[in-house]
């Protein structure tokens, strides 16, 4: 989630506002970088987390309302789908 319009040349005064996203039960894994950024202090970016799981990745976060909720246990994708055939 990084609503940065300015580096693509797209700033201006009607900027969207990123709010009122949730993610539920969801687990990520496999490293790499987590980018939680609103454009700036009156444009925030606004997000809850309710057990959600992050599996070795670098979160990083700037001008985000972030709120976490329950956390359960973790439910890795392991043993969740069917494998691919080998031909």
């Amino acid at each position: 989630m990084d609503s940065d319009y300015e580096h693509f040349g797209k700033g201006g005064d009607r900027l969207p506002m990123f709010t009122g996203i949730e993610l539920h039960d969801v687990w990520v894994e496999g490293g790499g970088k987590v980018t939680l950024q609103g454009f700036d202090e009156k444009h925030r970016l606004g997000m809850t987390f309710d057990n959600v799981h992050f599996a070795d990745a670098t979160i990083a976060a700037e001008h985000a309302d972030l709120k976490f909720g329950e956390n359960g246990a973790p439910n890795a994708c392991k043993d969740k789908f069917v494998p691919m055939p080998s031909w």
